[in-house]
């Protein structure tokens, strides 16, 4: 998205350190929302929203850039993602004795 946005001519810094400089602040913070605490539930919410937010990206470059992009590999991907999550919830954890 940056490198789209800014012709390719800005560095992000080691570990996006500038990443709020070149994004919205509305977009930095979902990105940000993306770094899930170890709670199954919002890990699960974060890799959605990194699917998202992916997808949204990678069409847009896609489009600026003049190439395909794959929708029915991102919609078999998100099928899986959508079955491993409903087997993971079905799963009860054992106790130990």
């Amino acid at each position: 998205k940056i490198g789209i946005e800014q012709d390719f001519q800005v560095s992000t810094g080691k570990s996006g350190k500038f990443y709020p400089k070149y994004l919205s602040e509305e977009y930095y913070q979902k990105f940000l929302k993306t770094y899930s605490d170890s709670e199954k539930e919002n890990i699960w919410k974060s890799l959605s929203l990194m699917s998202e937010i992916f997808s949204e990206t990678a069409k847009n470059i896609a489009e600026t850039l003049n190439f395909n992009y794959n929708l029915a590999e991102e919609s078999n991907i998100l099928k899986y993602l959508k079955e491993i999550r409903q087997k993971a919830t079905q799963t009860q954890p054992q106790t130990l004795p």
